[in-house]
């Protein structure tokens, strides 16, 4: 599915003071030509003590775009959040569907280092979605 990597281009802007730092990538040549994407844009962002953005938009005559993330800890959707409760709450923007999925590690090295499983949250989009956490929705820990 995958062509090597060394084709994917990437584009570092950070700002003259560095309050703000951004990286754009061109994604489509990850897969392979006959793949229905003509582009895949993923711009990251982040904002010093203020957030993290996550902007993808695709091009192409695919049906429908999935973005996954994955995370140690089990999370759950409330309307357009997930929340990973303690820690922080993801702001979705024009997901058009969101699945959780629980992965059990088998590989003995990643054993090590993971627990028993992880979770893989599956956002299906359009053309264009939007993941943000900002610093006020990260969760303190209850004492």
């Amino acid at each position: 599915m995958f062509k090597e990597l060394e084709d994917i281009s990437a584009e570092i802007e950070p700002s003259e003071e560095w309050k703000e730092v951004s990286i754009e990538m061109e994604l489509s040549t990850a897969w392979k030509k006959e793949t229905p994407i003509d582009s895949y844009k993923r711009m990251v962002t982040m904002k010093k003590n203020k957030s993290i953005t996550i902007h993808d938009q695709c091009r192409g005559s695919y049906k429908e775009a999935y973005l996954n993330l994955l995370f140690a800890y089990e999370p759950r959707l409330e309307e357009d959040n997930i929340i990973l409760e303690g820690f922080a709450k993801l702001k979705l923007g024009g997901a058009k569907k969101v699945e959780i999925e629980e992965v059990r590690i088998t590989d003995s090295r990643l054993k090590k280092a993971w627990q028993e499983s992880i979770f893989r949250v599956r956002i299906g989009f359009d053309e264009e979605i939007l993941v943000s956490i900002n610093n006020d929705a990260i969760m303190k820990p209850k004492e």
